[in-house]
């Protein structure tokens, strides 16, 4: 896991040494992970849904949603590929396969999971966390 803000401040030009002073202060601390997860896809024969329009989610076994910033988890199906690589609903999708998906088409995005079904890939997920 890598810290990359804390209290919406990003780490990455902060030396160490100021960001362990924000994360012990007294009381709770509000911080975003970001963390690289390998997730083994479900077969396209694993399908329960033989429309197209349910396909990556079968294949994930989850639901994306865009928001302002980007990609989130909206929905994620017990069981699934995604449950059982302990992602999680809000969970925003930065990469896939080192691939930045920001600005790419929502329609690329559940085509590389189509072309990737039954093979294993690498998502970067970011997360807040409150500690306290």
């Amino acid at each position: 896991d890598e810290i990359v803000s804390v209290w919406s401040e990003k780490t990455a030009y902060m030396e160490p040494n100021s960001v362990a002073r924000m994360l012990l202060v007294p009381g709770g601390v509000r911080l975003e992970i970001e963390r690289k997860i390998p997730v083994k896809l479900a077969s396209k024969r694993s399908f329960s849904s033989l429309l197209p329009v349910g396909k990556y989610r079968d294949i994930i076994g989850a639901e994306l949603k865009y928001v302002e910033d980007g990609l989130i988890i909206d929905k994620v199906k017990e069981g699934g590929p995604f449950w059982q690589a302990g992602i999680s609903r809000g969970d925003m999708l930065l990469l896939i396969n080192g691939t930045d998906i920001k600005y790419m088409p929502f329609e690329k995005i559940t085509g590389i999971f189509d072309e990737c079904a039954g093979s294993n890939v690498e998502v970067l997920v970011k997360r807040e966390v409150v500690l306290w």
